[in-house]
């Protein structure tokens, strides 16, 4: 999908037919505080920015790791300028735990 007004290209991890929808899945788990600052959190918050700028109605990023997405979410308050629906997906379970919108 290209985004933004340059028109990069970007591949999604999910794109509904339509490309109203779009998202990214983050399967990194939280290991440390320091490895959380250093690399997890920058990469997600990428992730966020490219969310921003699909033209898209629906934006989403999807944690697998229960801790990174708490983690996310206290960190990401006020980082986040266009709404971001953030989820936590039990993969044991199969189904959505938790969820907020950003900002």
């Amino acid at each position: 999908m290209r985004i933004g007004p340059r028109k990069i290209l970007h591949e999604f991890d999910l794109v509904s037919e339509d490309g109203k929808v779009v998202g990214e899945v983050k399967t990194d788990k939280y290991k440390s505080l320091r490895t959380f600052h250093s690399t997890r959190f920058p990469r997600a918050m990428l992730d966020c920015r490219y969310l921003e700028l699909a033209d898209a109605e629906e934006r989403l990023i999807v944690f697998t790791d229960q801790k990174f997405y708490e983690a996310f979410v206290k960190k990401a308050q006020g980082l986040v300028m266009k709404p971001i629906t953030v989820l936590y997906v039990s993969l044991n379970k199969r189904r959505v735990e938790k969820r907020i919108t950003l900002p």
